[in-house]
């Protein structure tokens, strides 16, 4: 065989002829191979791998080297971590995966809180900041004298979603939790009442960033008082019962239904709800352009004044062009009011623009439940160079009137009332010793008589005014759409009864009422006569001329009276009954 020259031909053609043929024909067999001992070292050094045996089988220890954290984790996370701090903080941190174990510190490298695994998922355990945070300013405790009120000042909700007192008195105390958006404004009360001797905790939501607590002493005995009152701002609490019933329904009840008035509604022992159904006692509709004389009384117009109605609506004018003009107007009944009951007065009322240019001009308008002697009412006072009129409450009693002016109302929504000449509904609840003054349902003021009646008397009528003064010769009105007086309970209550035998001349109530029968039970000829009044004269209700007969006659009225009632009989053998309430 002839090697070519060329070494890569050369060394192809050790193996292959020229003529392609293969030179050298060879065989391989592989079988198993015994290696001796075999030591595995590093590269720069003599340190060997280590081979252990579980018994059975050797195995090669093989380890993993420590890898470090991610040079920019513990800046990333030095901060302790805050509710109101972003995830973006640690967006640019490698991968939560790629570390074997970690601590997270803060600046000063105390470790926060390890990473977690669930299964195969990796995350920080974080947590929120729930401080319950004490405020100073409406923490107090001290010695608070009957009917004064105890404040605290204005201090931040910050992130809290409640508001939590803890409160105990030797007396009877008014709570208050007033809430306000610019720590000036107390937009928002809840208030509520702790008896005397009694530890209460009470939880408020918070709806504005800034709130303060009062306490006001209301003890019944009129004495002063230890208290103590912790209050906090708490950042998470739950007000709902904490479990379900079986059917999956809140487990809780109706403790008390507060109302607007400050007052609990009644449930009696026997669970029924203490309601009431509302009934006009006094007032009528304007229905065409004729005021009806049987339920309206006009008082005498001074100069131009006069009334007049028409399109549903009464209207009051002072006149024009004499001074000082005036109208008045009244109910012809009186709205009884019945101890127990609450009576209350409605109207829809629009106030037209006046004119008082002229300096000295002045206009006042009234309207409610009043007379010239006793009542509440509204009333609103206009003088040059004012713009908007002036709105007072008043409580009138025995002639003299005691006013709150705007600024000056205890309501929760604010404490005046801006008039305007749009059409309002105003209300006043009475009882015998509180008024309520409400318009288009909110309640702006409440008067409360603790040591002497606000009126004479609480059955009262229907009065509206206009009236001119200040030599004021302008022509102002007053509108009026509906008054009324209404009775929150039954029209009707248990009557009693009163017997005649012969003529004479009987008083059988002082002051308004219901006749509701006279039973003739021996019927004889002669004149009875029934008088709205406290004398044998004046307003006759009736007058009966019976014959003689040996029948009793029962006869129905259901007929109210006003000022009393006095019945008069003339025959000597008569034998009478009467029922009335």
């Amino acid at each position: 065989m002839v090697l070519p020259l060329d070494v890569k031909d050369r060394e192809y053609k050790k193996f292959v002829e020229v003529d392609g043929e293969v030179a050298v024909r060879t065989g391989l067999t592989v079988e198993d191979i015994e290696i001796g001992a075999v030591e595995l070292k590093d590269a720069g050094s003599d340190t060997r791998a280590k081979v252990k045996t579980d018994g059975t089988d050797n195995a090669l220890v093989v380890t993993q080297n420590s890898v470090p954290n991610p040079s920019n984790l513990d800046v990333a996370l030095s901060t302790r971590l805050k509710p109101a701090d972003t995830l973006t903080k640690v967006s640019t941190v490698d991968t939560i995966t790629n570390v074997v174990k970690s601590n997270v510190t803060d600046s000063s490298g105390t470790a926060l809180r390890n990473v977690i695994i669930t299964g195969t998922e990796k995350a920080l355990a974080v947590s929120m900041s729930q401080d319950i945070l004490l405020s100073t300013k409406n923490t107090h405790s001290g010695i608070l004298a009957y009917n004064v009120t105890w404040e605290g000042t204005a201090d931040l909700t910050y992130a809290a979603t409640a508001i939590q007192t803890f409160f105990k008195a030797t007396e009877r105390c008014m709570i208050y939790i007033d809430q306000s958006s610019d720590e000036t404004t107390w937009e928002l009360t809840d208030e509520w009442l702790v008896y005397e001797n009694s530890a209460d905790t009470q939880i408020v939501y918070t709806v504005a960033p800034y709130y303060r607590v009062r306490v006001k002493n209301v003890s019944v005995s009129s004495e002063s008082c230890t208290f103590m009152l912790m209050t906090a701002a708490t950042p998470n609490i739950a007000v709902l019962p904490r479990k379900l019933d079986a059917k999956g329904h809140l487990v809780t009840c109706i403790n008390s239904i507060h109302s607007e008035f400050g007052k609990d509604v009644d449930i009696s022992p026997m669970g029924a709800l203490e309601t009431g159904t509302s009934v006009k006692l006094v007032g009528a509709a304007f229905i065409g352009t004729t005021i009806d004389p049987n339920f309206w009384a006009v008082g005498t117009p001074v100069g131009n004044g006069a009334a007049s109605q028409t399109g549903g609506t009464l209207t009051l004018t002072t006149g024009t062009p004499t001074a000082n003009g005036s109208q008045a107007i009244y109910s012809v009944r009186v709205g009884r009011y019945v101890a127990g009951i609450v009576n209350y007065y409605r109207g829809n009322i629009r106030l037209p623009t006046v004119t008082t240019t002229t300096a000295g001009f002045i206009n006042t308008r009234r309207w409610g439940a009043f007379d010239a002697n006793d009542g509440y009412f509204f009333q609103a006072v206009q003088t040059s160079p004012d713009t908007n009129p002036i709105l007072s409450l008043v409580c009138r009693k025995a002639t003299a009137d005691t006013a709150v002016t705007s600024g000056d109302f205890n309501g929760e929504a604010n404490n005046q009332y801006i008039l305007d000449n749009n059409c309002h509904t105003y209300e006043i609840y009475w009882t015998n010793k509180n008024a309520y003054f409400k318009i288009d349902d909110d309640v702006i003021h409440t008067v409360t008589g603790d040591t002497t009646t606000l009126v004479s008397t609480p059955s009262l009528k229907v009065g509206l005014s206009c009236t001119n003064s200040g030599n004021n010769t302008a022509a102002n009105t007053l509108a009026v759409r509906s008054s009324t007086i209404n009775r929150f309970g039954p029209l009707e209550t248990m009557s009693t009864s009163y017997h005649i035998a012969g003529a004479s001349t009987n008083i059988l109530k002082y002051g308004p009422g219901m006749l509701h029968k006279v039973i003739l039970n021996n019927p004889a000829s002669g004149a009875i006569t029934v008088y709205d009044n406290t004398a044998g004269s004046g307003t006759v209700i009736a007058i009966i001329n019976p014959a003689s007969s040996g029948t009793p006659v029962t006869m129905h009225y259901h007929c109210p009276f006003s000022t009393g009632l006095t019945v008069v009989t003339a025959a000597a053998a008569s034998d009478t009954t009467v029922t009335y309430e």
